[in-house]
């Protein structure tokens, strides 16, 4: 067997390998046994990340509300948008409102926190 041959069976081999490694997980367990690999089932079918995809074609911001338009600017922000229909005003984007309102309880811990930072500070 030639030495082209044998790069191109090589190659060959590594391109249907490689996408068996993208179910994997690692985890790094110390000492000797080094590295860990874990088998992780993929729950997503092809025909949900084409909906996805043509999803985000359709409408390209991310859930955080941000476009990348591409060069020196990279991600801009978009914002909420709202419309004036019928003398009320209405959402007009497509970022999810339904976020609950944060709670203003600070816990125990967190008030620990508050007070040590604010002492530190001062």
């Amino acid at each position: 067997m030639s030495i082209r041959q044998s790069i191109i069976l090589t190659s060959l081999a590594g391109a249907f390998a490689l996408p068996a490694f993208a179910t994997n997980a690692t985890s790094y367990d110390g000492g000797e046994v080094g590295f860990q690999f874990h088998a992780m089932p993929s729950t997503v079918t092809r025909a949900q990340v084409q909906k996805e995809l043509a999803d985000w074609r359709k409408n390209p911001v991310t859930a955080d509300g941000f476009r990348d338009v591409g060069g020196q600017a990279g991600w801009l922000p978009v914002g909420h948008r709202s419309d004036l229909r019928d003398g009320k005003l209405v959402q007009a984007d497509n970022l999810p409102h339904g976020t609950p309102k944060p709670s203003l309880a600070m816990t125990p811990d967190e008030r620990v926190q508050r007070d040590l930072f604010n002492r530190a500070s001062s």
